[in-house]
């Protein structure tokens, strides 16, 4: 936290000429959209994510007085100063692992933070911007949250596309929503995986179902998966599964004959079947993948479970039971693990500002999933999830990474900030089916 200036005159000067350019390039970006709507959400979401980075920073820097944020600052300060003795070298790390290091820059490059390989790409991403804004933390936070934005947008712009009419509500929801807001904001991973999320999204969306081939989609499909497999690659787990199967309905959906598409459900399930069990012998040869072997993946739940469960550890502990290293101990906990993920923390197990914001986040989500199923119908809704390919990969994706996390992060202050990544889909999927009730209710 030393290493950290923020206020002096040319850290100032610098944040407001870089925030003044990053309007510049959201009003350029606002001129293009011919939509009223789109052309006052997007400047409204962006401000509101500056605002949101201001206040992570107040937040981290007067409430903890220090953090992972300013980790990654003061790591981004060395490969600057590293950078002004050894350019060529410290130019090079960036494309290096730590061991690859030259002699001089493993001499002036020592945070821990840069030999463990999610922290250090999350560095890496920053560096360059340490250097271009003279080691200004708020320009850096900016400009990561500006990635961050950059990505939800392009999510919501895909997911309006499907969904045209709900462009209002999926707005609050996607761009608004307090929670996504706050936690994907200034230097940190969950910046950086929000973003590259969206981008991703927004590329696979582009190329396999509207089939708009480029090279630029192409570029920030295989940048945004490298960038969320080397930070969190855990999502890739169940994003992937969920992404094949919405692409795989949505082709048998454009099947007009109805012979053909009853016959390729069990093509489709084949494929599946066959891709999963190649999965599986690729995890259990291949020394790249092994850390998601069912084997892998059970212990280190567990590891990590009991690590974040000590009391006072990044904030208040919960028990959703014991977790042993086997299948079906995971099971069995998984249902508890989905709802500490969307549902809690319950106002009384929170013992702190941040706590109570999403605890009340928590109380809204769970009255309005109960609002819509009671509005819609618990059938009805499952039967439009089922007609929908995106919709039902929301639900897929929502249910296995709200387990996953709910089952890992073992306190409320670390889950706050693993759960964003979900949120988008299940609102989206709860503001279909309220919307599509009201619609049936009005014919």
């Amino acid at each position: 936290m030393e290493k950290v200036e923020i206020i002096n005159f040319s850290n100032i000067l610098i944040t407001a000429l870089g925030l003044g350019l990053l309007y510049v390039i959201i009003l350029f970006k606002r001129k293009k959209y011919e939509d009223p709507f789109l052309r006052k959400v997007i400047l409204h979401a962006f401000t509101f994510k500056i605002i949101g980075t201001v206040l992570y920073f107040l937040y981290y820097f007067y409430m903890f007085k220090g953090g992972d944020t300013f980790e990654y600052f003061n790591a981004i300060l060395e490969f600057k100063t590293s950078f002004y003795k050894y350019p060529l070298d410290t130019f090079a790390s960036l494309f290096q692992n730590p061991e690859n290091y030259s002699q001089p820059i493993q001499k002036l490059i020592t945070n821990h933070y840069y030999y463990t390989p999610e922290e250090s790409l999350t560095i890496k991403f920053g560096a360059p911007f340490g250097i271009l804004f003279n080691g200004s933390y708020m320009m850096i936070a900016f400009f990561y949250s500006a990635f961050a934005f950059g990505g939800i947008w392009r999510l919501f712009k895909t997911i309006t596309y499907i969904f045209p009419d709900y462009k209002k509500q999926l707005a609050f929801f996607i761009l608004f929503f307090p929670t996504i807001v706050f936690w994907s904001s200034a230097i940190t991973k969950d910046a950086l995986v929000m973003g590259a999320l969206g981008y991703f999204i927004y590329s696979f969306y582009k190329l396999f179902i509207v089939r708009k081939f480029s090279l630029l989609q192409i570029i920030m499909l295989l940048g945004s998966l490298y960038l969320i497999g080397g930070v969190k690659a855990y999502i890739l787990v169940a994003l992937l599964p969920a992404l094949l199967l919405w692409l795989l309905l949505y082709y048998k959906s454009l099947i007009k004959n109805v012979f053909l598409r009853k016959l390729s459900i069990p093509i489709f399930a084949g494929v599946l079947l066959i891709l999963f069990y190649e999965g599986l012998n690729l995890m259990d040869t291949s020394d790249s993948f092994k850390a998601f072997t069912m084997e892998e993946i059970s212990d280190n739940i567990v590891t990590y479970n009991n690590y974040l469960s000590q009391p006072g550890f990044a904030g208040s502990a919960y028990n959703i039971g014991v977790i042993e290293p086997n299948l079906k101990s995971i099971a069995t906990i998984f249902p508890a693990a989905i709802n500490v993920t969307l549902f809690r923390p319950f106002f009384w197990e929170s013992n702190n500002i941040a706590g109570y914001m999403t605890s009340l986040e928590s109380l809204f989500t769970l009255l309005f999933t109960l609002y819509v199923l009671l509005k819609t119908g618990l059938f009805k809704s499952f039967s439009t999830i089922l007609k929908s390919p995106f919709l039902l990969f929301c639900l897929i994706f929502t249910l296995v990474f709200a387990g996953a996390v709910g089952m890992t992060s073992g306190n409320f202050g670390t889950l706050a900030r693993y759960k964003i990544p979900c949120l988008p889909f299940y609102f989206t999927m709860l503001v279909v089916l309220w919307q599509t009730g009201i619609a049936k209710k009005r014919t």
